[in-house]
C-alpha cells in the first residue's frame, strides 16, 4: 500500500501568503507605533533611531490626559454623539430595508435600489446623493 506523499505548495500559494502577510504588517505597523509611543517617554519618542521595544514604558501621558477636563468633556461628547446616530442610523436603516424588501409595491424600489448598492461604499458622496433627485 502506497503512502501518499506530501505536495509541496505551489509558488503562487506561499506567494500570496508572503504577500498577506507583508500587507498586514503595513497596515498595522501604524496602530502599533501610535500605541508604543503613547507609552514612551518624551526623550524616547524623539531618539534616533528609534525604540520598538527597548524602553521604559509608562501611563505619565495617559495620566496627564484624562486629568485634563477639556479632554474628557469632549470624549463624553464625542462618545455620546457617536452612540446616538449609530442608534439612529440603524433604526432608520432597518425601516428602510424592511421596506424595500417587503413591499413590491414601494413606489421608490425600482428607482432607488439600484443606487444603493452603487453607493454604498462611499458614505459621504451618498449622503448627498439620496438628499437630492436624480
Amino acid at each position: 500500500m502506497a503512502t501518499p506523499s506530501r505536495r509541496r505548495p505551489p509558488f503562487g500559494t506561499v506567494a500570496s501568503y508572503a504577500f498577506l502577510a507583508s500587507t498586514s504588517l503595513a497596515a498595522l505597523f501604524p496602530i502599533f507605533w501610535t500605541i508604543s509611543t503613547s507609552i514612551k517617554t518624551r526623550v524616547d519618542s524623539y531618539v534616533l533611531p528609534p525604540k520598538f521595544f527597548d524602553f521604559e514604558p509608562t501611563a505619565k501621558n495617559y495620566r496627564l490626559l484624562f486629568r485634563n477636563s477639556e479632554f474628557t468633556k469632549a470624549l463624553f461628547n464625542t462618545i455620546s454623539i457617536a452612540a446616538t446616530s449609530t442608534v439612529l442610523c440603524v433604526l432608520v436603516g432597518s425601516f428602510a430595508a424592511y421596506a424595500l424588501a417587503r413591499t413590491p409595491r414601494f413606489v421608490g424600489r425600482i428607482h432607488w435600489r439600484p443606487r444603493y448598492f452603487w453607493l454604498a461604499p462611499f458614505p459621504g458622496s451618498s449622503s448627498w446623493c439620496r438628499s437630492t433627485t436624480w
